[in-house]
């Protein structure tokens, strides 16, 4: 089989972000079989670690716009076989030149968190794009899970089974503890702490204000940094007794915290990570919409693992049932789940799968007209967007003008003389 060079283009390659771990795996699973990937990041921390074994292009996708993204992709993916691309708002424009050839789009998001990242008009230009590349036989489209899967579908106006199943893959350490025994009394959380992350401690102290409840000298400790940091400690003071929680802040070895609890409240890669050290598992909410979830035990398994092993669109679980599901798992239980998720969430399994997603893809020109019908949709929409920003920020210029001089007294407004397709330069009259 000839060698795949592959294109792979992420916001950055920070070791904590959960996309950029996923990336550097499939790196490093497809180098093992000879294959070779260049990365377009946004630089970060880990971009040396990546550059000490691929090609990385860096890119500051703020600084080179809609535009000079189009460029780098248009200049780097020539001679690579096929480009995986995350579905993430400020690579939208790299779309179009990246259906230059195959393309494995990663919408990987819960659904309906597209709905918050994109404005209307941009939602709809991607909708375009990849119905567009759909339809040209360019495009193969991955989500976490097989409900994810159906849920983007619909969502993004595909066809059923359009949208196809890519779990994570996760590499376990050699060595693990063993089975959790008796009842749980310290619990986890690893996730970056930003809004839509907050149910999974929300969860996690109602997990521990229920068994203290019960008498236990239940804790929780929080792995994890990010925007909501301040506000989550001000609500978990109100929530916990003092010495019943810890925000560690972020951790570059996830393993080590999961192996030193007793249970975590995680979904994705972190649920996998957990059962995988044989932890008990509580299924956290996911997505806008998501709930608390039950226990992950063997009974449940299947069902959870088809939305990433999450809680979502479905009625919360109260905190004591839960409880009581973790609490019912015996060694043997959880020695089952571990089997299940290092032989279904294998690196072999991920590469396995990536490779398959593209089967089929291809470079022929059956689909083109469909494709440039796309494209052309799309850039019309970028165009919408753009005048659109423009429009904005005129107005904001002449409020802020306004304010300035209304705090020296002076109440005249400034002088429209720009053209609407032109950036705004009022003056003061």
């Amino acid at each position: 089989m000839e060698p795949l060079e592959l294109l792979v283009i992420y916001g950055s390659v920070r070791h904590h972000r959960q996309g950029i771990r996923a990336a550097r795996f499939i790196d490093a699973q497809l180098r093992r079989r000879g294959h070779a990937t260049t990365f377009i990041t946004a630089g970060g921390t880990g971009t040396e670690r990546a550059r000490a074994t691929s090609q990385v292009i860096e890119a500051d996708w703020v600084k080179l716009g809609p535009a000079g993204i189009a460029r780098a992709v248009r200049e780097a993916a020539p001679g690579h076989a096929w480009t995986v691309i995350a579905c993430a708002p400020e690579l939208l424009d790299a779309l179009p030149d990246a259906l230059a050839g195959p393309v494995h789009l990663c919408v990987h998001s819960v659904p309906g968190a597209l709905e918050s990242w994109y404005s209307a008009a941009e939602l709809d230009a991607f909708r375009v794009l990849l119905a567009a590349g759909h339809r040209s036989g360019r495009a193969a489209i991955s989500a976490a899970s097989s409900r994810q899967a159906a849920d983007h579908a619909a969502a993004l106006g595909l066809p059923a089974g359009a949208v196809r199943t890519w779990p994570p893959g996760v590499r376990p350490p050699a060595g693990v503890p063993p089975p959790a025994a008796g009842p749980p009394r310290r619990f986890a959380v690893v996730a970056r702490l930003a809004p839509e992350k907050l149910g999974a401690v929300r969860m996690a102290a109602a997990l521990v204000a229920a068994a203290r409840a019960q008498g236990r000298e239940a804790v929780l400790d929080v792995h994890g940094d990010g925007p909501a940091r301040e506000a989550l400690a001000a609500e978990l003071a109100a929530t916990l007794p003092r010495g019943a929680w810890t925000l560690h802040g972020a951790t570059r070895d996830p393993w080590a915290a999961l192996a030193t609890a007793d249970a975590a409240v995680a979904t994705g890669a972190a649920a996998i990570e957990a059962l995988m050290l044989a932890r008990r598992v509580a299924a956290a909410p996911s997505g806008p919409d998501g709930g608390a979830g039950p226990a992950v035990t063997p009974a449940t398994y299947d069902d959870l693992a088809a939305d990433n092993l999450g809680w979502r669109g479905r009625s919360a679980v109260a905190a004591e049932e839960t409880l009581a599901g973790l609490d019912a798992l015996t060694g043997r239980d959880l020695l089952e789940l571990q089997r299940r998720a290092r032989n279904e969430y294998s690196p072999a399994q991920l590469a396995d799968r990536g490779i398959a997603l593209v089967d089929g893809r291809t470079n022929a020109d059956e689909g083109g007209r469909a494709l440039l019908a796309g494209v052309a949709e799309h850039a019309a929409a970028t165009r919408a967007r753009a005048k659109a920003s423009d429009a904005l920020g005129h107005e904001l210029w002449v409020e802020l003008e306004l304010a300035r001089k209304a705090a020296r007294g002076v109440t005249a407004r400034p002088a429209e003389t720009q053209n609407d397709d032109e950036p705004p330069r009022g003056r003061l009259v």
